[in-house]
């Protein structure tokens, strides 16, 4: 790469100048016209060497010249109050462009990630409700990620973390029940039979839409909406079976998008497999203090390290999605012992 070309050199050249153990930063300037590439490696060492950072900027840029080492480099110039801009060579651009149509997708592919596993985790659209434009943000930036990070050779595994438990579920149940005076059965079959994947998508987002208003609005609905959060959590068959049937409609919809975005994912995760799990490990540790009981909450008291306070498991004794999170983490790991993950948020 010639970031590293330049900053290798660069190296050296501070070697040779008394500055050992110093790693150059090297960047793209904000304004082009200040080259392709600069350094404030002057800046940072001149106090260390008991110089003038504009005398040691020019002093590096005759040792780097005199070296001949920097042969893509066109030319290199000091600039005030010590950085070290570098112009890379026409002949340099020009090999590289013919390199790039010579390669097509297989250009900048390397081997620097073999052996080493990493997890991504990126999208997160929660069932019973609609793929918005920050998920659309995050699944390109995932996606991206996952096939950079292949291109050097990595083993990669995408996985999806999805809310499909929670009041949000409930208050789109709660709309489909009571607004709409929904028969289970009937409106199953024939959203099932007659309807299309996105009618049946709208259907759930108005319904959703419907029990949020309801729940802000009126103190019955939001007792009932509570009471068929708890079913959702108990897994009771009154609920059960629509709950199962909506969240496979919205797993369909999403799906279908990640098809048109041409991404994919290795594992998809719930918060409905993790909050048990989650709960438990947040319990097991209030006796060694990680957590305290708090107004019949569970939290973790980040004041203590200069964050602030978060509920893990609420009074009613659900985990929230931190609590989940607490689940989620041994168990991805027990599935794909990475090396490193990273969550795309």
């Amino acid at each position: 790469m010639v970031r590293d070309d330049i900053r290798n050199v660069l190296t050296n050249v501070l070697k040779e100048l008394g500055a050992e153990g110093v790693e150059p930063l090297i960047e793209h300037p904000a304004d082009f016209s200040h080259g392709d590439y600069s350094s404030n490696v002057a800046l940072v060492v001149a106090k260390t060497l008991g110089k003038n950072p504009m005398e040691l900027a020019e002093e590096i840029k005759k040792k780097l010249e005199a070296s001949g080492k920097l042969e893509i480099i066109d030319r290199v110039e000091v600039v005030k109050p010590g950085f070290i801009n570098f112009w890379l060579s026409q002949d340099y651009l020009l090999s590289s462009m013919v390199r790039i149509i010579e390669l097509k997708e297989n250009y900048g592919k390397g081997k620097t990630l073999n052996g080493k596993k990493i997890l991504v985790e990126f999208a997160h659209p929660n069932t019973h409700k609609e793929f918005h434009i920050g998920h659309l943000r995050n699944v390109m930036l995932g996606e991206a990620i996952c096939r950079l990070l292949l291109a050097q050779g990595a083993e990669v595994r995408r996985v999806n973390y999805q809310g499909d438990v929670g009041l949000h579920v409930a208050k789109a149940l709660f709309g489909m029940l009571w607004k709409f005076e929904v028969k289970i059965i009937e409106e199953k079959i024939r959203l099932l039979e007659a309807k299309s994947l996105d009618e049946r998508v709208k259907f759930l987002g108005k319904a959703y839409a419907l029990g949020s208003k309801a729940y802000e609005e009126d103190e019955k609905a939001r007792d009932a909406i509570a009471a068929i959060n708890s079913k959702i959590y108990s897994k009771d068959p009154d609920i059960e079976e629509l709950w199962q049937e909506t969240r496979q409609w919205s797993l369909d919809y999403f799906d279908a998008i990640y098809k048109r975005l041409r991404t994919k994912f290795d594992r998809l995760y719930f918060e409905s497999e993790v909050f048990e799990s989650g709960k438990d490990i947040v319990l097991v540790h209030i006796k060694d203090g990680v957590f305290t009981k708090d107004q019949g909450a569970v939290i973790f008291d980040g004041e203590k390290y200069g964050l602030h306070k978060r509920v893990f498991v609420t009074k009613e004794g659900y985990a929230t999605y931190e609590g989940k999170e607490m689940g989620l983490g041994p168990l991805q790991y027990k599935e794909f012992k990475f090396d490193e993950a990273i969550h795309v948020v």
